[in-house]
Formats: C-alpha cells, sequence, structure tokens
C-alpha cells in the first residue's frame, strides 16, 4: 500500500503518521503496520517491530480499557457504519463470570460513519480478577434482525494494582529494580547534584501490595521513611521487601546510615474518574514521550490530563481561570530547558484564577520555581510530587501576595531550595491569607523546608496552618522553620505548626527552628518586619539536631517578634523546656510563652568586636552584600554586630546573632581570590572557620584563621570590610576590642 521515511533524532522519540482508510474497501479486510529503524535502506535494518496485529475494516467497533479498578468511571467508544438513518446502535454490556447482561442502551443513529460515546461506572464492590465485555450491533429494530455486529469486546478486566511503564527516551535508572505483587515497576531517575543521587516511581492500587526491592549499590540496614508509617523492612541479601496498606508518599533509604540513593514511591489511590479523551475541554496526554513542547495556556473549565506513562517537557499556565485543572499520573520534566530559561516563567504559573485543581502528577527538574501563586483564590493542590534537586533556586510551592484559601494536601516535595515559600513581592501589598497545608511529607536538600519572609511586601501573611507533616530529610546549614519577615510586611496573627515530625540532622549548624524579623539583599524596601501570632506544637525532631533548637528575637523595639509560643517541643526524645541551653530568647519579644515553662530562656552570651585603629564595630552588611563582614559606627542594639563564641576542637567559631552566619575564609580555601572575610553558612569542622583569639599586651585580640595560620583578622586598608591575611603584630588596625553584649 506505501510507505513512509522518517529521519529521526538519536535517543527516544514518537513519530505520529496519518493514515486514511480507503472508502471503496469492503468490511472484513485487514491491514497491518511494520516499523523499523535502519541507516538505509530495508536490507539493513536496525530494530524491528515486526508486523503489528491486524487492524480489521468493520461496521462496528469498540474502544474501551483493558483493565480497571473497581468503581472507575471508564470511557467506551462505539465507532459504527449505518447503512441507513435510523438504524438502532445497541450497546450491551454483561459480566464475564457468569455471562449476565448488566445493561443495554439503545442509540438512534443516522447513515454513515458516526462515534458514540458511553462512560459506564464499574461496580465499587465487584471482586478483583471479574471481568466485563461490551457487545455493540447494528440493528433495525431487535436483537433478532441484527446488520452487523462486534461480537463481545476483549474484557475489562477488574485489577488491585495498576502500574506506569516508562515511555521509550524517558530518564529511568537502573540503581535499584522495584516489583509490585510481582509486577515490575519502572523507575526514573532523580537528580544528580550538591552530592544527592536518588530514583522515584508511582503505582496505583487498592488493599494491600507487596513491595520488594532490590539495590545494586547494596542494602545496610535499610530504613523506611516516614517513621510514622512504622514500616520495618524485611532483608535478604541486597534485597528488601514490606507491604504497604494505604496510599501514600514512602522513602527508602538502602543504606540507612546515608540520605544517597534514596529511592521515593509513590502508592496512590486509584484515579476513578479520568476525563473523558475525547472532550473539546480536555487535553488529554496519553502514555508517551512530548519532548519540548513549550508553553501550554490553560482557559476557564479546561483540564490538561497526564495519563500515567505520559512525560510532558513543558510549562504550563493558569491565567485568568476559573475551574481549571491539571491532573492524571504522568510527569511535567523540565530537564530540557536551562536555568531561567524554560517557555514559562515556572513551570506551573497561575495568577488571577479561581477553584482550580492540581492533582496526581509528578513535577521533575524544575528550571526555577516549580509552581507559583499569585492573586489566586480556593486552589487545591493535592497528590503532587515534586522532585526537583536538579539545581539551586527550584524552591517548590511558592505562594505569593493575593494567594487566599489555599490547600495543600498528600503531597511529597523534594528541592534543592525551598520547598514551601511564603513571599511578598508587589508594591500592591496584597496579604496571604488563609492557607493549609496538611499530610505532605517534605525532603529538602539545601535550603529551608518552610520559609515565611524574605520577600515581604505584603501587609499580613497570616492564618496559615501547618499540620501532620513529615520532614524526612533536611540539611546541614539552613533552619527547617524560618521565619524573617522583611519589608516593614507581618507574619501573623494566627501562623500554627502542629503536629510535625522531622529526622534530626545532627550536623546541622543552624536554629532547628527560628523566628527574626531582617533585613537582606533580596528586599526592595530594607526594612525589617514584625511577628506577631505565630504558634509552634507538638514538634518532634527524631534524633539529635546539630545547632541550636529555637532562636527567637525582634530587630529592636519597633520591629519586634510578639505572641510566639511553642508547646511540646521534642528533640532527642526529650520534651524541652524553656531553659535548655540550645532555646535562644532574645530581646523585643513581648508575649513569649513556652511550655512546659519552668523559669527563664537563656538568653545567651554575646560580644560586639571593636577596632582599635578605627574605633567602629564589626557588623554584617544587610545593605550591601551579606556575604561581606564590614565595619562601622552601629548602634549597640543592632543585632547585625552581635557574635557569639563557639568552642570548637580548641578553636572559636564567630556566629552572627542576626543571621547565624559564620565567619570564615572558606572561598580563599576554594581557590577564590576574594580579600574579605566572610559571613556565611558552613559546616562546623571546616578549618576556615576557626579562629584563635590571640592575646596583645593584656587588652587587644588579634583572631588568626586556623586554616590560614599567618593570616589575622585587619583592616589596615580601610576598605569598609574585614580583611584577613598576614600583617605585623604592631599593626593597630588588627587589634581588637571584644565588648560583652549588655542585655
Amino acid at each position: 500500500m506505501g510507505y513512509v521515511d522518517t529521519e529521526v533524532s538519536e535517543g527516544g522519540g514518537t513519530v505520529e503518521v496519518d493514515w486514511t482508510v480507503p472508502t471503496t474497501v469492503e468490511n472484513g479486510v485487514e491491514y497491518d503496520w511494520l516499523v523499523y529503524l535502519t541507516p538505509d535502506g530495508w536490507s539493513n535494518r536496525y530494530v524491528s517491530t515486526g508486523w503489528t496485529e491486524g487492524f480489521s475494516i468493520v461496521n462496528v467497533s469498540v474502544r474501551g480499557p483493558e483493565e480497571a479498578f473497581a468503581g472507575q468511571k471508564i470511557d467506551v467508544d462505539f465507532d459504527y457504519d449505518s447503512p441507513e438513518s435510523g438504524m438502532i446502535l445497541r450497546t450491551i454490556i454483561k459480566r464475564v463470570s457468569d455471562g449476565v447482561y448488566i445493561d443495554y442502551v439503545d442509540t438512534v443513529v443516522d447513515a454513515g460513519y458516526g462515534n458514540l460515546h458511553m462512560e459506564y461506572t464499574l461496580p465499587a464492590s465487584v471482586d478483583v480478577g471479574e471481568s466485563y465485555a461490551w457487545l455493540a450491533y447494528l440493528t433495525p429494530d431487535s436483537w433478532s434482525n441484527r446488520y452487523a455486529s462486534t461480537g463481545w469486546t476483549e474484557p475489562v478486566e477488574i485489577v488491585d494494582l495498576m502500574t506506569y511503564p516508562a515511555p521509550l527516551g524517558a530518564p529511568v535508572t537502573e540503581d535499584y529494580t522495584l516489583s509490585a505483587n510481582g509486577v515490575p515497576v519502572d523507575i526514573y531517575a532523580g537528580a544528580d547534584y550538591n552530592g544527592y543521587k536518588y530514583g522515584f516511581c508511582q503505582f496505583d492500587f487498592t488493599g494491600d501490595v507487596n513491595i520488594v526491592i532490590t539495590a545494586t549499590g547494596g542494602i545496610s540496614n535499610p530504613v523506611v521513611l516516614p517513621a510514622s508509617l512504622g514500616i520495618t523492612p524485611v532483608v535478604d541479601g541486597d534485597t528488601i521487601s514490606f507491604d504497604v496498606s494505604n496510599a501514600g508518599q514512602i522513602t527508602v533509604l538502602p543504606d540507612g546510615s546515608s540520605t544517597d540513593d534514596a529511592l521515593h514511591l509513590f502508592a496512590n489511590d486509584p484515579d476513578l474518574n479520568p476525563p473523558n479523551p475525547n472532550d473539546a475541554n480536555v487535553l488529554y496526554m496519553g502514555p508517551g514521550m512530548y519532548g519540548s513542547v513549550g508553553r501550554i495556556d490553560l482557559a476557564d473549565d479546561e483540564t490538561l490530563y497526564l495519563a500515567g506513562g505520559a512525560f510532558l517537557q513543558a510549562g504550563i499556565t493558569m491565567f485568568g481561570c476559573e475551574n481549571s485543572r491539571i491532573a492524571g499520573r504522568g510527569i511535567l520534566d523540565g530537564s530540557c530547558y536551562s536555568k531561567g530559561a524554560g517557555p514559562t516563567s515556572y513551570p506551573i504559573h497561575i495568577s488571577d484564577s479561581t477553584d482550580c485543581t492540581i492533582e496526581g502528577i509528578t513535577l521533575r527538574f524544575a528550571w526555577g520555581w516549580t509552581i507559583v501563586t499569585w492573586s489566586s483564590d480556593g486552589l487545591v493542590f493535592s497528590n503532587l510530587k515534586i522532585c526537583n534537586g536538579h539545581m539551586a533556586n527550584d524552591d517548590g510551592i511558592d505562594m505569593i501576595n493575593g494567594t487566599t484559601n489555599q490547600t495543600i494536601e498528600n503531597c511529597f516535595i523534594r528541592t534543592d531550595d525551598d520547598c514551601i515559600a511564603f513571599k511578598g513581592m508587589s508594591d500592591g501589598r496584597s496579604n496571604l491569607d488563609g492557607i493549609e497545608i496538611s499530610s505532605c511529607v517534605f525532603w529538602g536538600d539545601r535550603a529551608r523546608i518552610f520559609l515565611l519572609g524574605h520577600e515581604t511586601r505584603a501587609n499580613y501573611i497570616m492564618n496559615i496552618t501547618v499540620a501532620d507533616c513529615d520532614i524526612i530529610h533536611y540539611n546541614e546549614d539552613s533552619s527547617v522553620f524560618l521565619i524573617e519577615p522583611g519589608e516593614q510586611g507581618t507574619i501573623g496573627p494566627n501562623v500554627l505548626f502542629e503536629d510535625i515530625r522531622a529526622i534530626g540532622n545532627p550536623d546541622n549548624t543552624s536554629s532547628f527552628i527560628q523566628v527574626q524579623p531582617t533585613i537582606n539583599h533580596w528586599m526592595t524596601v530594607q526594612l525589617p518586619g514584625y511577628v506577631d501570632g505565630v504558634s509552634f506544637k507538638d514538634i518532634t525532631c527524631l534524633g539529635e539536631h546539630g545547632g541550636q533548637y529555637i532562636k527567637l528575637s525582634g530587630w529592636n523595639s519597633t520591629y519586634v517578634a510578639q505572641n510566639v509560643s511553642f508547646e511540646n517541643i521534642v528533640v532527642n526524645d526529650s520534651v524541652l523546656t524553656s531553659t535548655e541551653p540550645l532555646i535562644e530568647v532574645g530581646p523585643y519579644t513581648p508575649n513569649f510563652s513556652f511550655y512546659p515553662y519552668d523559669g527563664v530562656p537563656n538568653s545567651g552570651t554575646y560580644y560586639r568586636i571593636r577596632n582599635r585603629l578605627l574605633d567602629q564595630y564589626m557588623y554584617i552588611d544587610y545593605y550591601g552584600d551579606m556575604d561581606v563582614t564590614a565595619y562601622g559606627n552601629v548602634t549597640d542594639d543592632d543585632l547585625s554586630s552581635h557574635w557569639k563564641f563557639v568552642e570548637y576542637d580548641g578553636y572559636t567559631r564567630i556566629i552572627n546573632r542576626l543571621t547565624e552566619r559564620t565567619l570564615n575564609l572558606e572561598s580563599r580555601y576554594e581557590g577564590e581570590s576574594i580579600d574579605y572575610v566572610e559571613s556565611t553558612s558552613i559546616k562546623s569542622a571546616a578549618w576556615t572557620s576557626h579562629w584563635e583569639l590571640e592575646d596583645y599586651d593584656g587588652v587587644y585580640t588579634r583572631i588568626r584563621n586556623r586554616w590560614a595560620s599567618t593570616s589575622r583578622m585587619h583592616v589596615s586598608d580601610q576598605l569598609g570590610y574585614v580583611q584577613c591575611d598576614t600583617i605585623d603584630s604592631s599593626d593597630t588596625s588588627s587589634h581588637w576590642v571584644i565588648e560583652s553584649v549588655e542585655e
């Protein structure tokens, strides 16, 4: 009949070929196809499909799924060629096990070709293994006078497990194998960035499912997270197994002592109500690769449906939409776009929209912030999976001015940057109000889990509830809960974190919970903000946290942190009391409360560091570059000039009160040519952050670096920042006075 040659690129892909069946062909004739890859011609085939199953020319045909869950709505299409108008297309469904006819529908049709679409909801109580089949025929009057019949269709079998094979060319990994009830499940490759590597996979199920995992890197005291699931795997060599009874996001660490090579397993409830693929308001992406599609703009009442096994590379907008929806079990991928250069500002960008939903899909490798909402009301994000860590600045969900009445539930979020961020970025300063986050699992590779602030051009970020969530990993240098309003915005009232469980990180050097107005270089308005009405209740850190447990402080008597409460905070199996040394409650914190309360909270001991030559104080320059350690005429109550001295291995780490950043020379260690003392987050063990305080003349102190052992802090060139290199001991620019801060 003919052939088509299509030149293709290396790797996976999809080629679509349209073909029209000849109108003169007789009923019963069959056609089939052969597809193969070749460098030149027929005789030198590289890969071949073999001939397909025959495609038959019929008067009536039926299309429907081969498998479905009990209670699922399925779509069945009947194509027909009626010899005359007024014919009846009769469609019958029967239960295969006993041959009982469940129902039938008669539809009067016109002459010629046509299509009848029907939706049928399978019984919710039917047993797994049962099946149903359809018969369709044309008749002028009744069963006995059939004009043309399909015969019974292949049965639709009721199943309790549905897997979604990865399409050809998708980024899968062979670092693990996984089966669910003996059925292989494809595993997609996660990021290999910042030292972390992982994989993820998914399936839908009902009842119970047995999971068997083999890790090519071996198994060593494996751990299944969240711990709240109570799953203890059975180990057999390099294989582990366990049972799952409820839908959720499960993470397996093959080596329980390491967070590398994690496998994220998404066990979904069935999608019982998928949309009709032929609906005019549905953009249906079936299984397959959709590479570098570009921008997709949804409109009112439209649904973008990514079926299981669909891998779509695109950016999606909902601008001014109402009742729009993104759903399915497919993957929205950004790996083909470089940082900040996707087809849309963010992989999913929602603005000025109402009552829109995102559910079920997985987002992989965002090119920037992943999901961003502006000026939108009534959004719902459910069973969403974000698998990032591909690059920096890949926040999970950012809620910005005008985001109201938003729900985030049963989601998994893994990012390099902040998992959840609340921001004010509009000069109109509209509020963020009424946001509920529940039953989610979070993994942070580098930055915060929850960030409220930094950009805070919003009058109020208020009425926020985060409850019943698990934090299964956070990094070494950032706070888990960071509330840092600036730009004269207010965090509160009615901000509540409750019933949250975290896996402790003993290497972390920051506060587990930090609440403090601030100024930073991301802010347009260089002024602090306010905290008014934030509560932490039933927060559990399983194991040890390496840094401070809690840090609370206002900026000054104007920019306060008030009405902040802590109740039942547990670290390392112990309920914290207010006098725990690793809790610090600083000044300007009216109406602070702590339960159980047994005394005055620790305020810490801080110092100011004054240079002998210039009579000016060392501080962090919020108005310039925060990484630069500056000096100047700062007032006593400016917390950016307060420093804490922490002993480490016989040396001293010098940590800023306002930011918890540590003085160091790390960039020079890494070969960069900067000449100032840095103030950054850094591992406690880094020698570049270790200093020796050397007495000089019984009055002054010289400050020598452990790594650059002949270098001492000084201001000899009077450049506005603190230098560190070799300098004569008599040079007064290297002499410092260390003064205790009076609270």
